[in-house]
């Protein structure tokens, strides 16, 4: 349904096969809050929010295990704040934990803990694509052969491993 709020809070959303899009949650056109909740081991992303009218809130959940990345967010604000985004991606993701596309007007991207997540083809970590995000306060670790970030996010006061170097 266009424009609906939805929230979910302290629900764990799994398993969803391949027989549409295989992602855990999918939201075009509306609000969706996640509070306290679990994506995990879905056949393509955790999360994919899309369009301009659509918004994300994702504050103290785990998004893991998810075949084909963590969060995509595309032309959509979001707010991601103290989460673990760990051990998503498979061999064909492009981008294994987060993948954002929007502006860094009123998007945030804070207290997170993106580890172990496996971008075969791409990008392991984080990828802000047209994005002016300022990233504070996170921790991204994983394996040193892999990108861990691109694209054009700012990083403050953020840990990157596993060198152990701090950005900002």
């Amino acid at each position: 349904h266009a424009n609906a709020n939805v929230i979910i809070e302290g629900l764990t959303v799994a398993n969803a096969t391949n027989t549409g899009s295989g992602a855990g949650i999918k939201v075009d056109a509306s609000r969706l809050e996640l509070f306290r909740a679990k994506i995990q081991n879905n056949a393509w992303r955790g999360v994919t929010v899309s369009n301009a009218g659509a918004s994300l809130r994702v504050t103290r959940s785990t998004i893991s295990g998810n075949d084909g990345g963590g969060i995509f967010v595309d032309n959509s604000p979001f707010v991601i704040v103290n989460n673990f985004i760990v051990n998503n991606g498979d061999a064909a993701s492009v981008v294994a934990g987060l993948d954002i596309s929007s502006s860094g007007a009123t998007s945030i991207l804070e207290f997170n803990t993106i580890v172990d997540n496996n971008g075969d083809v791409g990008i392991a970590d984080v990828d802000c694509t047209n994005s002016m995000v300022l990233a504070r306060n996170n921790i991204i670790h994983g394996i040193p052969a892999k990108p861990r970030v691109a694209g054009n996010c700012t990083y403050r006061n953020t840990l990157f491993g596993p060198d152990g170097f701090v950005l900002g």
